[in-house]
């Protein structure tokens, strides 16, 4: 009895063990984050910088790329700098981009699109003008229009000048009533290269030398340097013109044949056309034809 009481007393207020309790779950580690993945560097440099580095981890100086690529080298600089004003134009660039890009081994067409873009948005006349709201615009000014329609046609008054300069002269009413008993003309020699313009006209190079063609109305539809055994085949039209530092670097095959050089040793042809007697080759011509081919692009 003593026992059962004693039993009792060490068990009161204890508290009943919980039967069929679930065990408790061990906590939830937390979830290790994924390596970050760097990303690939990002090139930041622009299109002059490019070539500038790419130049001086090949040991070249700018004399060394002008010897190489026959560009000059304050193009070669304004190129590195990304100075557009320095370069005679875009038809120019494009190929002395090419030209120095292959030099180097860059990517020609990246570079050359890479350059294209940064150097618009270098070009002041590119910069979008921002014009203040408030502002009223200015009055037309009365002898604007006159001035205008001077320059018209001093411009008009220029190019005909121009034109008629490179026509060749009519033959004088004279000598084509000359007597029977005179000699007769001979054919100039280089008759021969007057094809019609329908004819295939190939023009190779027989040394690295610049080449230039232009339509009838001055647009320049190639320059480049050609390089021994290139040609250049064109498709020209009426009144179209070609131009090089020295004929004899290139000579014309027509129709598949040989026909003669494209000018004379040591003489610059400037306006040489195909749809007509070739004339000689001179020295003097415009300035601005002078000064394109003395600046060739590749």
């Amino acid at each position: 009895m003593e026992a059962i009481l004693r039993q009792g007393v060490d068990g009161f207020g204890a508290e009943p063990e919980a039967v069929g309790a679930p065990e408790t779950a061990p906590a939830a580690q937390p979830a290790e984050a994924p390596a970050s993945v760097e990303a690939a560097p990002v090139d930041v440099r622009s299109a002059g910088e490019k070539l500038r580095q790419a130049r001086l981890a090949l040991g070249l100086s700018l004399e060394d790329v002008e010897r190489r690529t026959r560009v000059k080298r304050d193009f070669v600089e304004a190129l590195e700098e990304m100075d557009v004003k320095l370069l005679p134009g875009k038809a120019y660039a494009v190929p002395y981009l090419r030209s120095y890009a292959r030099l180097l081994a860059l990517p020609e067409d990246d570079l050359i699109a890479q350059y294209l873009r940064e150097a618009a948005l270098s070009r002041e006349d590119a910069r979008p003008q921002v014009r203040d709201p408030a502002s009223r615009p200015r009055g037309m000014r009365p002898w604007a229009p006159v001035m205008a329609l001077g320059v018209i046609a001093a411009s008009v008054v220029g190019w005909q000048a121009v034109r008629d300069a490179l026509m060749p002269e009519p033959i004088a009413a004279a000598e084509a009533a000359a007597p029977v008993a005179s000699a007769p003309a001979q054919a100039p020699p280089d008759a021969a290269l007057a094809p019609s313009y329908r004819s295939e006209i190939e023009i190779r190079a027989l040394a690295e030398a610049p080449l230039e063609a232009r339509g009838p109305d001055g647009t320049v539809y190639f320059h480049e340097i050609l390089q021994p055994g290139h040609a250049y085949r064109p498709d020209p039209g009426p009144g179209w013109t070609f131009h090089a530092l020295n004929g004899a670097h290139f000579e014309v095959w027509i129709d598949g044949v040989r026909s003669g050089l494209l000018g004379d040793e040591g003489k610059p042809v400037l306006g040489r056309r195909f749809d007509q007697p070739a004339p000689e080759a001179v020295a003097a011509t415009s300035p601005p034809a002078a000064a394109r081919l003395a600046a060739p692009a590749p």
